[in-house]
């Protein structure tokens, strides 16, 4: 588990286990927890959004699917559907150096999270908070 502090003042937790209880969650998903409302993301499946004022008696109308992905074999590494989304994140590469504008998903944004992973690793050994940027 880590904590991060953002210049804002705001705080967010990061918890990762493997150790849930069944149901789980799914070999690939992710639930963001906001003060308001959830996200799961499943990245072989699906995204979906909780209804605050859902009626908890109603469990299919907790959650609304915001995106669905088409069914493909995660473990099949040439099926047409996962190469997909690879082709795609290169499209809009090309698309952006062209445009001159930034990609999707930045350099910048793999050197944030590199950061942040890499201050975790050293603050569990400092077992002391750590500044980012390193």
């Amino acid at each position: 588990m880590t904590q991060y502090t953002w210049a804002n003042g705001v705080l967010s937790n990061y918890w990762m286990s493997y150790e849930l209880p069944r149901p789980g969650l799914g070999s690939m998903t992710i639930m963001v927890i906001g003060s308001e409302a959830m996200l799961r993301v499943d990245f072989y499946g699906r995204v979906e959004v909780s209804r605050p004022d859902a009626d908890p008696a109603s469990p299919d109308r907790i959650w609304d699917v915001v995106f669905q992905q088409a069914p493909f074999d995660p473990l099949n590494a040439v099926d047409p559907l996962r190469l997909r989304a690879y082709a795609a994140q290169l499209e809009d590469l090309v698309a952006a150096i062209a445009a001159r504008r930034d990609p999707f998903v930045s350099g910048r944004e793999g050197l944030n999270t590199t950061q942040m992973l890499e201050g975790a690793e050293r603050s569990a050994r400092a077992n002391q908070a750590v500044e980012l940027p390193l």
